[in-house]
């Protein structure tokens, strides 16, 4: 019996999430999830060493670019713009479009929008990701407890690194 696949249409904040502590093996051991994510979500990413990382994991097959190429999808996408960045609007048109799961940390205007035009449970961030490859016994409460700990870390020095 072939097991059913989960797409989920990762936007920047995670893919800079698991390129941040080199752990995209947590996503390609996790069973049944396939990863997308836009052309828009890589031109957000302006850091060289994150880009490079996602790049290489685009290579490897473990994310695929999906293209905006639906009118109904691209109208979407324009409609969501008014809200939200393009990254973010690009992934949550596509999911729309295939009834696919938005990966996002976003907590402001994503979740709103997701549940409105697809439903609940169409949304997981960084952390449930982490709580599923506990559950796959990929990784054990520990080790996600640190990379949790360093995302943190990560972010308090970034906004540091802003106010000075």
């Amino acid at each position: 019996m072939m097991m059913a696949v989960a797409v989920v249409v990762l936007d920047t904040c995670v893919l800079i999430s698991f390129a941040q502590v080199h752990r995209f093996d947590i996503l390609q051991d996790l069973a049944g999830v396939e990863f997308l994510t836009t052309e828009h979500v890589l031109e957000e990413i302006t850091d060289e060493k994150q880009r490079e990382e996602i790049e290489l994991q685009i290579r490897s097959g473990l994310i695929s670019i999906q293209k905006l190429i639906n009118p109904a999808t691209i109208q979407m996408y324009f409609e969501m713009r008014r809200y939200i960045g393009p990254g973010e609007a690009s992934c949550i048109a596509l999911a729309i479009e295939n009834n696919w799961i938005v990966g996002s940390d976003d907590k402001k205007k994503v979740p709103g929008l997701v549940s409105e035009h697809i439903g609940d449970n169409h949304l997981i961030t960084t952390k449930q990701l982490l709580r599923r490859a506990i559950d796959q016994v990929i990784i054990d409460s520990e080790e996600a407890e640190d990379i949790q700990r360093t995302l943190e870390q990560i972010s308090r020095e970034r906004i540091e690194e802003m106010l000075t």
